[in-house]
């Protein structure tokens, strides 16, 4: 993460750190988490991935350069607020199983429907997926 984005990011955390969780979208798939450590750091990364997402190419060829910059800044803005993610603390099996779906929900978006469950790690990711699935089902 650049110096110049760790005070923005800082701001935006503390701002995310102030909302109540019930303001906060359920995920798909998910039931609420419990633990405030990982609804903060999912809410973080939404914001830091609504920043990439919605980051324009510029026209003019003399600003690409500055563009460039700053979209590689905000992509990796993005990947430490997913690591907060993977790391948060959690307190219950149903944060746990929250978190899960979150990142495989991050996974099948990055990689725009080209998920395989014969990669690395994919029967894991197939494994919680019928968990996930029939919780919901329940």
């Amino acid at each position: 993460m650049s110096e110049i984005a760790k005070p923005q990011r800082r701001v935006a955390l503390g701002a995310l750190a102030s909302v109540s969780g019930l303001a906060l979208p359920a995920m798909a798939g998910a039931s609420p988490t419990r633990s405030e450590a990982l609804r903060v750091a999912i809410a973080a990364h939404k914001v830091a991935q609504a920043n990439v997402d919605g980051m324009v190419t510029p026209s003019d060829p003399l600003t690409q350069d500055a563009h460039e910059d700053a979209f590689a800044a905000a992509c990796d803005d993005a990947e430490a607020a997913l690591w907060e993610v993977a790391e948060a603390p959690y307190s219950s099996d149903a944060d746990f199983f929250a978190k899960a779906s979150y990142l495989l929900e991050n996974v099948r978006r990055e990689l725009a429907g080209m998920f395989s469950h014969e990669g690395e790690f994919g029967k894991l990711a197939f494994a919680v997926e019928m968990h996930l699935e029939q919780r919901e089902e329940a």
